[in-house]
Parts: structure tokens; sequence; C-alpha cells
């Protein structure tokens, strides 16, 4: 199992048929929660996985890198393009890493909130199959997923396309934050300062209260 950016992901083992994954650190987490505004704890149960034969999604050309961020059960599943995780490539570089999650996280809120939609539809199904000689419900994750793709395909068509999508601008301003973020720490603590710390082995308590005094100096700037 590759095993890179070493130190922003923990590897885990999984029965074969549903794949190895990753989840962030807490390092790593606390810090994209805190330049997306999304909670801590879920950002650190989403499921990483690198794209592949059964996560074909996303494509992007070879000199581009990228990611997708599905619903998966009751938590989340972010899919990177195969690159990320090559060292030889981009599996060592923390920024261009935490510049694309920093952007992914984001959809966990609308994942959240498309779940809303999916399971009110879903116990008005389960009530209605209380009166019917032939219920036909599928998993609530279907509808959860059905959900999600319909707000995102909504969003597309009436903004003209992807990158014009309001839901995507919400998810970039976490990228736009983290950038700002490491620009200033860069100025004030030495180029690469964020990212150097990320990589570094301290401790993730160590590298968290640092984070929290860079967060708040840039804050009081």
């Amino acid at each position: 199992m590759r095993h890179y950016p070493e130190h922003l992901l923990l590897p885990h083992k999984a029965a074969r048929w549903r794949g190895d994954y990753y989840t962030f650190s807490p390092a790593a987490a606390h810090l994209l929660s805190l330049v997306s505004g999304v909670e801590r704890d879920k950002i650190e149960r989403a499921k990483i996985y690198g794209r592949s034969i059964r996560r074909p999604f996303p494509w992007y050309g070879r000199k581009s890198y990228g990611g997708i961020t599905m619903p998966a059960g009751d938590g989340y599943a972010i899919t990177f393009t195969g690159n990320l995780f090559d060292p030889d490539r981009l599996g060592r570089n923390y920024y261009a890493w935490l510049n694309i999650a920093s952007h992914e996280v984001g959809h966990i809120n609308h994942i959240d909130e498309s779940n809303r939609a999916a399971d009110a539809k879903y116990r008005k199904l389960l009530e209605a199959a209380l009166y019917s000689s032939v219920p036909v419900i599928f998993p609530r994750s279907v509808y959860r997923l059905g959900a999600y793709f319909a707000k995102f395909a909504q969003s597309y068509i009436a903004s003209g396309g992807h990158d014009a999508s309001p839901l995507e601008a919400q998810a970039e301003r976490g990228a736009v934050v983290f950038g700002d973020l490491y620009k200033f720490v860069s100025r004030r603590y030495g180029a690469g300062s964020l990212t150097a710390l990320l990589r570094s082995d301290k401790t993730d308590e160590y590298k968290i209260s640092l984070i929290d005094k860079w967060w708040k100096d840039y804050h009081s700037a």
C-alpha cells in the first residue's frame, strides 16, 4: 500500500472487496478544518482513496491533479488522482496536497446538506411502503448518492458549468484561505514553514499547537 505523503495520511487496511484507504492525520485534519470551516471530526472520518479501476474518477491529464468527494454510507469518501500518491511526482508535494484537500473537504458540508434531504425522502418512502402491497425501497445510501448528484447537476446547469458553480466556489474558499495562510506563515516564519512543519517528525500535538499559534497570528495581522 503506497503511503505518500506519509505525514499527511494514515493508512488503513480494509476487507479486500472494500479496498484499503487512508485518513488524514490529526494535524492535517486540524489545519484543513481551520481553513475550510468543516468540523475536524468529519474530516478525520473521511476515507481517502487513490484513483483505481474500482474508483475511476476523477479524470485529469497527466500533468494535472484533482479529487472528487462523495457520500459513503454515513461518512465521506475522497478520491484523488494517482499522481498525488507518487513519490516521484506529487507524493512529496505537501503544498499541492493541502491545496486540493482544502477544497475537497469543503464538499463534506454539501454532503451533509444533501443527506438531510435524502433522509427525509427515505422516511416518507418507508411510511408509504407500510400501505403498499409491493413496496420498492432501495437502501438509504442510494437516495443519498442520488440527492448529492442532483444537487451538483442542478448547480452546474444553472451556473453554466463546474467552475462557475456556487457549490464549487464555496469549497474553493478553503483553498483560498489555505493559500493566504501559507503565504503569511512563509513571510513571517520562513519560506515553506507550514509544509515543513507537517512534513516533520514532530508529534501531532506539537504541530497542532504551532498551527493554532500561526492561525491566531494570521487573523491578528
